[in-house]
């Protein structure tokens, strides 16, 4: 049967065999069909190497902003917040709440925090820090990065890297509470944040 119908995968041949009376296990005819070379070649996937991490030396001038996202178990399921962070005044320049990450979304965050220093009249270049998820690392983020400036991957670790907006992630998640208000919350949490003054957290 697999060579009356050489480009059929297993599952629709178990089906045939079944319907037939045959009861051969899936297993069995995927082991057929490669006995008779039959099997489609699988697309191997290719993994694109990460940016590597830039060392504070290597980073060039302008004013720096930090954007990551973190993950929030709330009642009604999974959801995200991208945050933008200006290094300078700590304050948070943006906020987005998604239920999935994305670099398109990330654009918006960044485009956003970017209007904010603008309307402030900070006209300087953006040095945009993130970590290397794909989300930061995909074509759409990165045009608009160079469109304000440059972006650099950076760590927590490292000096001047993205520790304090994982500070800023630890101030916010045990507060949330979920629900309706959730918005609203936001806004206050990120108030009362914009509000601490540096180092006292």
């Amino acid at each position: 049967m697999a060579l009356l119908h050489p480009t059929s995968g297993y599952r629709l041949l178990y089906q045939e065999f079944k319907a037939q009376g045959q009861a051969i296990g899936l297993h069995k005819i995927r082991v057929a069909l490669g006995e008779l070379r039959l099997h489609p070649p699988q697309p191997r996937k290719t993994r694109h190497p990460s940016p590597k991490v830039s060392s504070p030396q290597d980073w060039p001038e302008g004013r720096r902003g930090h954007i990551d996202a973190t993950r929030l178990s709330l009642p009604d399921g999974v959801c995200w917040i991208y945050f933008v962070l200006d290094v300078i005044s700590r304050v948070v320049l943006a906020s987005r709440v998604v239920r999935s990450l994305s670099m398109h979304l990330a654009k918006l965050t960044l485009d956003e925090a970017v209007a904010v220093l603008r309307a402030e009249g900070h006209p300087d270049t953006i040095l945009v820090h993130s970590d290397g998820g794909s989300d930061f690392t995909g074509e759409v983020f990165q045009q608009s990065c160079l469109k304000y400036g440059l972006w650099v991957r950076s760590t927590v670790s490292q000096p001047g890297g993205t520790g304090i907006l994982e500070r800023l992630n630890r101030t916010y998640k045990p507060r949330v509470l979920g629900g309706r208000q959730w918005d609203i919350r936001k806004r206050k949490l990120r108030y009362a944040y914009q509000r601490t003054p540096a180092g006292s957290g």
